[in-house]
């Protein structure tokens, strides 16, 4: 009798959970889904402010002062490039520390963090090393949030 029930299991198929023309895991809400896009919109966002804000805070005399346009792009240039550098290298790590931490730890606490670094930007000056530590920091967090698994969580294959 429970070998009979087991059999009959094991030939019924299972429900697929379909949502937006995607098949995903089972216990995978729509909310969940949303919350792929929304982490990377939200890191996007802040740095295109801080990419933005970055070039009138170098040029404003209240803060940076540097006058010349050309000064001014080859510091955006530096930062930017160490950024991208040093991010390229502690990728590497980002998915272990996924895994260790958490999803949800990561994510809120990035968020945070980006939060703390946009706010304090004014106050980084007239230092450029700050400026540029601030921008690091920065971009390494967007790029935790750009780069998370949470599709791999959600969506089958």
């Amino acid at each position: 009798m429970i070998e009979e029930e087991l059999l009959v299991k094991k030939i019924q198929p299972q429900q697929k959970n379909r949502k937006l023309c995607l098949d995903l895991k089972p216990n995978v809400t729509i909310f969940n889904l949303l919350s792929i896009g929304l982490t990377c919109t939200g890191a996007i966002i802040g740095l295109g402010y801080v990419n933005a804000d970055l070039i009138f805070l170098l040029r404003d005399s209240d803060y940076f002062g540097i006058s010349s346009g050309k000064k001014v792009g080859i510091i955006q240039s530096q930062i930017a490039l160490a950024s991208l550098i040093i991010t390229a290298i502690l990728s590497l790590c980002m998915g272990q520390a996924y895994d260790i931490l958490g999803r949800k730890l990561i994510i809120i606490g990035n968020y945070a963090v980006i939060a703390v670094l946009i706010t304090t930007i004014p106050y980084t000056s007239p230092n450029l090393y700050f400026l540029g530590f601030n921008r690091v920091v920065s971009h390494i967090c967007s790029h935790f949030l750009t780069t998370n698994p949470l599709i791999l969580d959600y969506v089958e294959e």
